[in-house]
């Protein structure tokens, strides 16, 4: 897919190939961030097991996304719509990067590719921007609400 226009910037850097990759430079990059993937807690069929994967850290940040959707909504708001452009924009003011590590091995190197990309400061295509301060996200997706009505909103629905 092509890259919309405010990725630019991001994406465009030279990135830390551990091995040459085969791939369009022109086109969209991803992820967008990144959360831990690594010893979540579920249950399955009564029994609590540690699982790892973009299975689990996907729906953490659908989740963060909700519970700011909910708060928006108990102020009187609509919800954040579409993410990616206030992502791009403003990812350093939620955002922790993380500057190490590299996608090519899985489960704790139990397999590994010849080729990757490594970690690096900024965007990139291991971890985007990086992992998530969900109550900085938070901040900047209300930042256009009165605090006092944003405090009241979390208030109710923590009763």
């Amino acid at each position: 897919y092509d890259a919309p226009n405010f990725t630019a910037d991001a994406i465009a850097g030279d990135f830390d190939l551990e091995t040459p990759v085969k791939g369009d430079a022109s086109g969209r990059g991803y992820p967008d961030l990144s959360l831990s993937g690594h010893a979540y807690q579920v249950v399955i069929g009564g029994q609590t097991i540690q699982v790892d994967g973009t299975s689990c850290s996907t729906p953490v940040l659908a989740a963060m996304t909700s519970l700011v959707n909910a708060i928006r909504a108990e102020a009187g708001a609509g919800g954040i719509g579409w993410l990616n452009p206030t992502i791009y924009a403003q990812a350093s003011d939620f955002a922790v990067d993380v500057t190490s590590g590299a996608n090519k091995c899985v489960a704790e190197d139990e397999f590994c590719c010849t080729q990757g990309f490594a970690a690096t400061t900024g965007w990139d295509p291991v971890t985007g921007f990086g992992s998530v301060d969900f109550s900085k996200f938070k901040t900047v997706f209300t930042s256009d609400l009165d605090p006092r009505l944003v405090a009241a909103a979390e208030a109710r629905l923590a009763n």
